[in-house]
């Protein structure tokens, strides 16, 4: 017979873990969005910069 309540804690626990992991990667999703665009707007700038001849 199976052993209800480790059955019902291994769920939780995969669970959670599931939900830890997905959290991980959409903060690492974001992160490397933010200096992607971070990087565009730094190159913008020296492009604006470089067409007034301020370097």
């Amino acid at each position: 017979m199976l052993n209800n309540k480790g059955f019902a804690i291994s769920i939780i626990l995969y669970s959670i873990s599931a939900v830890i992991v997905i959290v991980l990667l959409l903060i690492i999703a974001v992160d490397a969005t933010n200096v992607h665009n971070t990087g565009n707007m730094a190159d913008e700038i020296k492009e604006e910069i470089s067409d007034w001849g301020i370097e």
